[in-house]
């Protein structure tokens, strides 16, 4: 008669006297405790990606808008300079 394996969780011993079962068994653990952490670790990075992307989607209007008040504030100063220039160059 065959003795009863002892239930270890994940019942990692079908038989104790085949070790290749045994061996087995544990890399079908291995694969999918590996599976699980590429999973786990993924899962992070896109969900951080998703928080960054929504920072930028709020942010990046404020920075255009800054940058395009910028822009009309140096091309005003620009416009004052050529027509102070002109000035200068007409008397």
């Amino acid at each position: 008669t065959r003795k009863k394996v002892k239930d270890v969780g994940w019942n990692v011993l079908p038989h104790p006297y085949r070790p290749d079962l045994v061996s087995l068994r544990l890399s079908h653990i291995f694969v999918y405790l590996r599976a699980q952490c590429v999973e786990n670790c993924s899962g992070k990075h896109i969900h951080a990606n998703h928080k960054i992307m929504e920072i930028f989607m709020e942010v990046q209007p404020v920075i255009a808008r800054k940058n395009m008040e910028e822009l009309q504030k140096t091309q005003a100063a620009l416009e004052i300079t050529q027509e102070q220039q002109s000035l200068v160059n007409t008397t």
